[in-house]
């Protein structure tokens, strides 16, 4: 955790400093082939720790056993916090004002409790409230009396410090908003609630953290607990993964963030989180796990990052308002009923090096009319495409075999291309495609034979 430090320096102004937020939109680098086809941009707000702060321009203190406890005070406002910090205020003087011919006079600062020690911490507070304000009132007087004229001076220092706040067992415990819910210790992840339960972050707490998540297939998540009224989930960076079923069923949950550094989203995790509208994934993440969105029936718009190696069967089963989703370019596989039943589904672009199409993969895609498959493709599984709303495809140099029911029940296929390294058309592959007459391919192929022997009439494209 970076540490923010602002050192204000009593008897010469007042001071106060805030950081400044930014927002930054990023544009997605892709070809986007026709009018029809959508496009994504990032749109991320980031904003740094800050606080505005005043301190007494001038201390007198009063005379020697006379001393008003909140004659001056520190003030802290405007507090912008991350969910692990905490703001620490401190205050060092030497308890000595000093004559300019050296002459000395010793005096101490007290507030509330009695008398200050230079370095006492003062103010800490780890409410990440713009609307927050933290004060502290103290007041001066002199050890004995001055036996000269003079103007003696001194110096008090207040240290405003933002450091890593980290709770401890007892905390999270007391804490109706905490939970540990570490694998190793359960202090070491935490999910923390705001005041309403609508929002959740969870976060790696302390440096001895593993940021592991304990696994919920076997018992119920904070989050589930607080299903219907959880609105929004932040993942922090230091988590390395969303556990198991840490969230399904979260029903009203509408806005999710997965930060950079966060490795894996296990299976299930979010499935059936069916009012999840946005999901922003950061570069980081390598891997998806089974059906870890299905069933989400808001989702309508994905960006997969380019780090995301593997995403597991039926990740994305019955997102039925999915309509347009951006790859990895690192994958290299699609697997079984990944997007099996995702009916609003019109635009996805796969990516040059997936080598394969899981069973099922695009099963009840009825809006997906189009699909450019690269020739990095050698194996496309039983199923693949059946049900969907394709007009036309070309099947890839490389595939072999044409597996069984692969365009069952596509209504509107009227065109395929199959290529001269296809040696075997399994049953049914074209079972319930009413406008489908004719096969195009290379002469003397396979495919030609096929076509001949099953009623199709052949379209040479050599």
């Amino acid at each position: 955790m970076k540490t923010i430090k602002k050192i204000f320096t009593g008897f010469i102004t007042a001071c106060m400093v805030l950081s400044a937020g930014s927002i930054t939109a990023f544009a997605a680098e892709a070809d986007i082939s026709n009018s029809n086809s959508l496009g994504n941009s990032l749109v991320q707000y980031a904003m740094n720790s800050g606080w505005a702060a005043s301190i007494p321009a001038f201390i007198t203190p009063s005379v020697q056993d006379e001393v008003n406890t909140n004659q001056y005070s520190v003030d802290v406002s405007d507090i912008v916090l991350g969910n692990t910090e905490k703001l620490v205020t401190t205050i060092e003087y030497d308890g000595k004002l000093v004559e300019a011919n050296g002459v000395e006079i010793p005096y101490t600062l007290y507030d509330a409790n009695g008398e200050v020690t230079t370095g006492n911490e003062i103010i800490s507070t780890d409410s990440g409230n713009p609307n927050a304000v933290a004060s502290y009132s103290f007041g001066a007087a002199l050890n004995q009396k001055a036996k000269y004229a003079g103007t003696y001076t001194g110096t008090a220092t207040f240290n405003f410090t933002a450091e890593e706040k980290i709770y401890t067992a007892e905390e999270i415990e007391n804490d109706a908003h905490l939970f540990g819910i570490g694998a190793t210790k359960s202090e070491y992840v935490i999910s923390k609630f705001n005041d309403d339960f609508t929002e959740v972050t969870i976060f790696s707490n302390g440096k001895d953290s593993d940021g592991e998540m304990m696994s919920f297939q076997s018992r119920q998540s904070p989050m589930r607990a607080y299903n219907s009224t959880l609105k929004k989930a932040i993942i922090e960076s230091k988590v390395h993964s969303v556990s198991n079923n840490s969230f399904y069923g979260c029903a009203a949950l509408t806005e999710l963030v997965i930060s950079s550094g966060v490795n894996s989203v296990d299976d299930y995790a979010f499935s059936n989180c069916t009012s999840l509208e946005s999901v922003i994934i950061s570069d980081g993440l390598t891997s998806i796990g089974e059906n870890a969105f299905s069933s989400c029936t808001s989702l309508r718009n994905l960006t997969i990052p380019n780090s995301v190696a593997s995403i597991g069967s039926g990740a994305f089963w019955d997102c039925s308002s999915l309509n347009t989703v951006s790859l990895s370019s690192n994958m290299k596989t699609i697997k079984a009923r990944t997007f099996y039943s995702c009916t609003s589904l019109e635009s996805i672009e796969i990516p040059v090096g997936i080598t394969s199409i899981g069973s099922e993969a695009f099963f009840n895609c009825t809006a997906l009319k189009n699909i450019d498959l690269p020739n990095s493709i050698t194996a496309i599984g039983d199923n693949a495409f059946s049900s969907t709303g394709l007009t036309e495809i070309v099947i890839p140099e490389g595939v072999t075999t044409i597996e069984r029911r692969m365009f069952y029940d596509c209504p509107s296929l009227s065109k395929i291309v199959i290529p001269r390294s296809v040696t075997s058309i399994e049953d049914n592959v074209f079972y319930m495609c009413k406008n489908l007459n004719s096969i195009h391919g290379y002469s003397n192929t396979f495919a030609e034979t096929w076509a001949n022997s099953n009623g199709y009439t052949f379209v040479a494209i050599d």
